[in-house]
């Protein structure tokens, strides 16, 4: 009976283990694409001030909102981004393949322990 109620809390535990890992990788891809974000409006934003700064357009009162809209917009995802910099995501992932690996030492474990029986 009791390797029973073991056995349902292993599968349990490696689910719990298994959702998590799924959460961190999903939390991982997101800053990334944060990052890529931010690379892009910033590279969008140089574009913008070389434009601004040609004879042509100089004094455009549209381009000028439209520059201070991106670089408003490169400030907040600076920070968006460094909350998220402030989790360690790689060190969680480790820490959850190392929890995941002694799972499954351990049900193989009790799986040749009921063999013997």
């Amino acid at each position: 009976m009791s390797w029973i109620i073991a056995s349902i809390f292993l599968v349990i535990i490696g689910l719990l283990v298994w959702y998590i890992k799924n959460l961190i990788a999903r939390i991982y891809f997101f800053i990334e694409d944060v990052k890529t974000i931010k690379k892009l409006t910033k590279d969008f934003a140089k574009h913008l001030d070389n434009i601004y700064a040609m004879e042509l357009f100089y004094g455009e009162p549209v381009l000028e909102e439209l520059i201070k809209h991106t670089k408003f917009l490169n400030k907040e995802l600076k920070s968006f981004e460094n909350v998220f910099d402030n989790i360690e995501v790689n060190n969680i992932k480790e820490s959850v393949d190392n929890e995941t690996e002694e799972t499954s030492r351990t049900s193989a474990e009790e799986r040749e322990s009921k063999k013997s029986f």
